[in-house]
């Protein structure tokens, strides 16, 4: 597991995709103040806003085209039975590739975020009020980091059965929009369903989409970090704990599959 884990993180810093994202990146967070300028609200609060959606992206991207297809390319290529003649089992290798590139992950988010808040502290010093607070926007950062690797567990349980390469990343995609809409998408259904206006069929899908899909709602503390709201200590614990488990479940059904699955 550990020479998986070690190869997973030296061929990501090799691959192309990854260069272009943080460069990418790098220049959207240079381009910060300037953008923010032209806000008629706080310009330090939108870059915040505007810095924090940018690490989310860049990292979502990167998970899209390249760590979601890290299974899929060892499997095309035929270079994962090599891998697995040796004594290694299917878990210890997608544990290695989990834990590889959820590091590289967590660099390339940690070096996007102390780029990008940077860059908002800039912004707010040209066009003050300088409203930006540090222990919001890590809060903020580091749950970007767990949306991230809920994704990536995703994209790692549907790469443990997928036989397109690409299958993988499309459905995180779905996914990812599942988890978004799930919270305004279920409240909507409740307030139309006392009214009879929406079948009991489709409320009931809804509530069971909204209880299985990750909900990146309880995660997410950018708006918090962007306008400076208060953090309670509790929707933080809960997050983190939510997050963790969340990952736990998908991953450890992934091993299972992935066990169990048939190479041709």
């Amino acid at each position: 597991m550990r020479e998986i884990f070690k190869i997973t993180i030296a061929g990501s810093l090799r691959q192309s995709v990854f260069k272009i994202i943080l460069i990418i990146g790098i220049l959207l967070f240079l381009t910060t103040p300037f953008f923010a300028s032209f806000s008629m609200f706080s310009v330090s609060g939108v870059a915040v806003d505007f810095t924090l959606e940018t690490t989310f992206v860049m990292g979502f991207l990167l998970i899209l085209f390249y760590g979601g297809l890290l299974i899929t390319k060892d499997m095309e290529r035929k270079t994962i039975y090599g891998v697995l003649s040796y004594p290694i089992s299917r878990t210890d290798y997608l544990t290695g590739r989990f834990l590889g590139f959820a590091t590289v992950l967590f660099f390339s988010t940690l070096v996007l975020g102390i780029m990008g808040f940077a860059s908002s502290y800039i912004a707010g010093k040209i066009y003050p009020p300088l409203n930006i607070s540090a222990y919001h926007y890590t809060i903020a950062l580091l749950f970007i980091f767990i949306q991230l690797l809920l994704l990536f567990s995703f994209s790692g349980l549907f790469s443990s059965f997928a036989t397109e390469q690409y299958l993988p990343s499309l459905l995180t995609v779905a996914v990812y929009l599942i988890g978004t809409a799930s919270q305004p998408v279920k409240e909507f259904v409740e307030s139309e369903v006392r009214f009879h206006r929406i079948s009991r069929g489709i409320y009931l899908l809804v509530k069971t989409g909204y209880y299985v899909f990750p909900n990146f709602y309880w995660i997410d503390f950018k708006l918090q970090a962007s306008h400076i709201l208060p953090l309670k200590r509790a929707n933080i614990f809960n997050g983190l704990i939510y997050g963790v488990v969340y990952f736990l479940v998908v991953f450890m059904l992934s091993a299972v599959i992935f066990e169990k699955r048939e190479f041709q």
